[in-house]
């Protein structure tokens, strides 16, 4: 039972870095900005681009 216990664990992690992969590839592919969605049409360009560079979207997408 503990073996399988490990290898439940083990098998676990590829599993979140591949969900983790998709996840940030679909945010990235759509064609809508996210952060748009988040403040609504309205928001100023200011409060855009603060909320950006707090979630780090403005960083590069390696290092992201």
């Amino acid at each position: 039972m503990l073996n399988y216990i490990i290898r439940r664990i083990i098998l676990l992690i590829p599993i979140m870095l591949g969900v983790s992969l998709i996840a940030f590839s679909i945010m990235h592919l759509t064609p809508e900005d996210p952060i748009i969605k988040m403040l609504g049409e309205g928001a100023s360009e200011e409060l855009v681009s603060e909320l950006r560079a707090e979630l780090g979207l403005d960083d590069p997408i390696h290092i992201q």
